[in-house]
């Protein structure tokens, strides 16, 4: 909401006046002086705003007065605008919806054949020895999800390298060396924000920290 000074402030920087056409040029009206009329620039913005309630031409938002017009004018104008928006989407056009299902319905959609009882395989299920197949097949190969920086190992994806490296982790964690090594630990960042965790710095020109601060 406006404020009063700031709403003088927006008056002080608008135009004295604007050029408006008595015949909109939306509507086949010319630059002819003899269709021009002056209006201050607060006068120009309401009778767009009204007009363009009325169903008129489409209201420019970005016109230097619209933040003065009165507040239930403007949420009018923002409500008409969104329903104008709405209509014109394809999908809210009269029988546009039902074109579409028509046009995907039975055996013209892509689908048709995969699902439901027309599916030979449909109801059934895999067997042991089908599960057993495609677990095998993709053993020990990478994940296509994961990110390529990690560069995991085909051999540690494999349910033994999974297994081997998970006790590996646990013994690692009940040893207490984890903790050792994590202690007195602490950021260092240098003026290129580059940054290490240890517990000497890592040379001159590093603070401690993982934002470079002058």
């Amino acid at each position: 909401m406006l404020t009063r000074t700031n709403r003088n402030r927006l008056k002080n920087t608008m135009a004295d006046y604007h050029k408006h056409h008595i015949v909109y040029k939306s509507r086949g009206g010319s630059d002819n002086p003899s269709n021009l009329v002056v209006l201050s620039p607060y006068d120009h913005a309401l009778l767009h705003a009204q007009d363009f309630l009325k169903g008129g031409a489409d209201f420019d938002f970005r016109h230097e007065a619209w933040p003065l017009l009165p507040q239930d004018l403007r949420e009018k104008v923002k409500v008409e605008k969104s329903n104008r928006l709405k209509s014109k989407h394809p999908m809210n056009h009269p029988g546009a919806r039902e074109k579409v299902s028509l046009k995907l319905s039975g055996q013209n959609n892509p689908m048709y054949g995969l699902f439901g009882e027309d599916n030979p395989n449909f109801g059934s299920r895999r067997t042991p020895e089908q599960c057993e197949n495609i677990s095998r097949s993709k053993r020990g190969k990478p994940n296509p999800k994961r990110s390529e920086n990690l560069k995991l190992n085909p051999i540690q994806l494999s349910p033994e390298g999974r297994k081997k490296s998970n006790n590996n982790l646990e013994e690692y964690r009940q040893s207490g060396q984890h903790a050792l090594e994590m202690t007195g630990r602490s950021w260092w960042v240098n003026e290129l924000g580059e940054t290490k965790f240890q517990q000497e710095p890592p040379g001159e020109g590093w603070k401690q920290g993982r934002k470079w601060r002058n």
